[in-house]
């Protein structure tokens, strides 16, 4: 068996002189094997593109630049958040420092109003054992 070149796709096979007559089986194969040549062709010219780029220095694509301006938009707003949740905190705090020293106050002024009434009522039961005592003396 001899291989010689097939007129219709170029392959060098023995199955396409062999089966001559058999064409239609092997169509298919011969249109699958143009679309892989075609296919082929396409990715060494994006091959050849890239090595191209890459040898000039601009590999510098669009999508390069649009993610380095992506990266720093999201750098810019995480570094305002940062800014604002600093300051939140430190108006956190402040509050928190003033409310703790609002409720010591609240907590001396309730000790304090405590012992007067206390002190009140010690000696409003005294007026009132002298009271007792006067108006039985009134009595008798």
């Amino acid at each position: 068996m001899s291989t010689t070149v097939c007129e219709e796709c170029g392959c060098e096979c023995t199955a396409c002189s062999v089966h001559a007559d058999k064409s239609s089986l092997n169509l298919h194969l011969h249109k699958e094997i143009e679309v892989l040549k075609y296919r082929v062709g396409l990715q060494n010219n994006h091959i050849h593109c890239m090595e191209t780029r890459i040898m000039t220095g601009s590999h510098d694509t669009g999508e390069a630049s649009y993610l380095r301006d992506e990266l720093e938009s999201f750098q810019a707003k995480y570094n305002r958040l940062m800014d604002s949740h600093r300051k939140i905190q430190k108006v956190n705090q402040s509050l928190e420092e003033k409310l703790l020293k609002l409720v010591d106050q609240c907590e001396t002024e309730k000790v304090m109003l405590h012992k007067e009434v206390t002190t009140l009522s010690s000696k409003l039961m005294d007026v009132k054992v002298a009271l007792c005592t006067v108006e039985e003396e009134n009595v008798t």
